[in-house]
């Protein structure tokens, strides 16, 4: 079913990157900051994965974690 909005205008040109070594903390003011939804974990300029702000409900918020303690490497898909 065709919406009218195209993906051009709802995609950001640059990749917005976390490392698997940051907290979940780290990696969400990033994505506030950014207005993304998610970023892309690399380890040197490699993509290993990706963070969501779903990720972030489901694995950590919706389990009561503290996000300065969970690492984004334990999270990503």
């Amino acid at each position: 079913m065709p919406t009218g909005i195209k993906v051009k205008d709802a995609m950001v040109s640059r990749v917005v990157k976390a490392r698997p070594s940051q907290s979940v903390l780290q990696a969400s003011k990033v994505m506030k900051k950014e207005n993304v939804g998610s970023v892309i974990v690399v380890e040197g300029n490699k993509p290993i994965g990706i963070v969501t702000r779903e990720d972030i409900v489901n694995r950590v918020t919706a389990k009561n974690l503290l996000p300065s303690k969970v690492f984004i490497k334990d999270i990503m898909g």
